[in-house]
């Protein structure tokens, strides 16, 4: 199982170094490692190089929750990232729909939590810069480009 990881860290990283190398654009704003680069350091709240659950949570919805419901809107989702990453309307939906894990329209603790997993390839409850970057180009890699 952790070989079988690793190859696909080393295959999405592959990914994320092509789209890189290409310049390639998203949603007709930002490049891919931009915005990588931006959310990692928005995250990294300790500067420590890794992300603790807490930290993720943080992020998404501390950051993104506008009424205080401590959930995320499919709205209020699009509004951050668009402002924050520049990126159109559509594209963002796109990215709230591959972190809206259980389809309900509402980034939850419970998504991100299961999405937090799913990004901590080597279960050791901390999410690394190289794990970040892995699942973030395979969410941008599924989605169109302009």
């Amino acid at each position: 199982m952790y070989t079988q990881r690793v190859y696909l860290l080393s295959l999405f990283l592959g990914l994320a170094l092509s789209a890189t190398h290409h310049n390639h654009n998203l949603g007709g704003g930002t490049l891919i490692t931009d915005i990588v680069d931006r959310l990692w350091i928005n995250a990294d709240i300790n500067d420590d190089s890794e992300l603790s659950e807490p930290e993720f949570l943080r992020e998404f919805i501390d950051n993104f929750d506008r009424d205080g419901q401590h959930t995320v809107s499919e709205t209020e989702f699009i509004h951050q990232w668009s402002h924050s990453y520049h990126e159109h309307k559509d594209f963002t939906q796109l990215v709230f729909q591959h972190f809206d894990l259980d389809g309900d329209g509402t980034l939850t603790e419970s998504d991100l939590h299961r999405l937090f997993n799913h990004m901590d390839l080597n279960a050791d409850t901390q999410i690394s810069k190289a794990e970040f970057t892995t699942m973030m180009a395979y969410v941008f890699g599924r989605l169109p480009y302009e």
